[in-house]
């Protein structure tokens, strides 16, 4: 794969496809997301407002409580109970 794709030249280079590892141009906040937590982290940005990009967010929080759930769910199945 890495033969076929134009490399990490995407400023000066000719090319379809460039394997930028960072496209939304943010940084995660992880000490904050351990220090509120997905709940408070949500209700927090609803502070801001009720745009697009905020109901957008908080969408996303959401879908990442989902998949924690599973994978606690998941985890739990895989985990030897001790009766």
């Amino acid at each position: 794969m890495k033969d076929n794709l134009a490399g990490d030249y995407y400023h000066t280079a000719i090319g379809v496809v460039y394997p930028l590892y960072r496209i939304a141009v943010a940084h995660l906040d992880y000490k904050k997301l351990i220090r509120l937590g997905l709940n408070d982290l949500i209700n927090e940005i609803k502070k801001h407002g009720d745009t697009p990009l905020y109901k957008a967010m908080i969408m996303v929080l959401e879908g990442v409580k989902d998949i924690c759930r599973d994978y606690l769910s998941y985890v739990s199945e895989l985990t030897p109970k001790n009766d």
